[in-house]
């Protein structure tokens, strides 16, 4: 058992009257064509769309995460799940401003986990609140994770971080689309996580392009692994 519900996350509003939005700008010219052809290869398209959408919206409209004491779980008319704290693996979150001639929609947000077995849990845009979710997912699972990394970074293991690869002994490794760039330990300048974006300087660089944290799997585990190496290098050298 999770233990007791500590916090309930209802569906997103915004999001899914967008999505009812969709659905009636691209049934409504499929049903007018019905209409004019009385085709039943029409007529069927058009259900079938409609039916896709009716489900979408209704899945939408059931969706509930539930925060535990001892983890995560998800309804939804369609799907059951849930994730103890002590078996998830990576934890990915992002965020996306969506626009369109220029009138905002609303931000599309990326919220996985994935635990130990490979298994995924995924909220995205399907409930509100999402920013505040996965700051307390990462604040429950920060512990665990910090201390893997680190007894992995302590053996001398190279640390998959999605576009950043952390090496004892050779440094960061930053994979970009164009070419990947390794940053040594005493080249290593300053990183910081803000708004989405890990960003990470080096010596004698003024500005630098942020990672996106969606392809940064437990950003907030690098943020405080890159931490604690850097207060280790700062002790030794005094």
């Amino acid at each position: 058992m999770l233990g007791p519900v500590l916090d309930t996350y209802k569906t997103n509003v915004r999001m899914t009257a967008i999505v009812v939005a969709l659905g009636f700008i691209f049934c409504t010219p499929l049903y007018f064509a019905t209409q004019e052809t009385n085709s039943p290869i029409a007529r069927l398209i058009f259900l079938a769309a409609l039916a896709f959408f009716i489900l979408l919206v209704a899945e939408r409209l059931t969706a509930r995460a539930y925060l535990h004491d001892n983890g995560i779980s998800y309804h939804s008319i369609l799907t059951r799940k849930e994730m103890r704290w002590q078996e998830v693996e990576r934890l990915y979150y992002g965020a996306h401003l969506l626009s369109g001639h220029a009138v905002v929609l609303g931000t599309f947000y990326r919220l996985k986990l994935l635990d130990q077995n490979g298994q995924k849990l995924s909220l995205g845009d399907r409930v509100g609140r999402i920013p505040q979710l996965a700051e307390k997912i990462a604040q429950a699972t920060y512990e665990p994770l910090l201390r893997k990394a680190t007894d992995r970074f302590n053996r001398g293991d190279v640390l998959d971080f999605g576009l950043v690869l952390v090496s004892p002994a050779a440094g960061l490794t930053l994979k970009r689309w164009y070419a990947d760039a390794t940053i040594p330990w005493d080249q290593l300048a300053s990183y910081k996580l803000d708004a989405g974006a890990f960003y990470i300087w080096r010596v004698g660089q003024k500005h630098t392009k942020g990672l996106p944290t969606e392809s940064i799997p437990n950003a907030w585990v690098l943020l405080g692994l890159l931490n604690a190496a850097a207060k280790a290098a700062a002790t030794a050298k005094s």
